[in-house]
């Protein structure tokens, strides 16, 4: 997932944080394909 301007509310404190959680989403989901986590996969960063 990508941080796109459209999401932004206007509201610096919220969208900081929006922006936060997306690349905290986009970092589990590379994680996931990857196989971190699962036997045989890689380690959590």
């Amino acid at each position: 997932m990508e941080w796109r301007v459209q999401y932004a509310t206007g509201i610096k404190l919220v969208d900081d944080q929006h922006q936060k959680l997306v690349g905290m989403i986009t970092q589990l989901q590379d994680s996931l394909a990857k196989g971190v986590g699962r036997p045989g996969g890689g380690q959590c960063p």
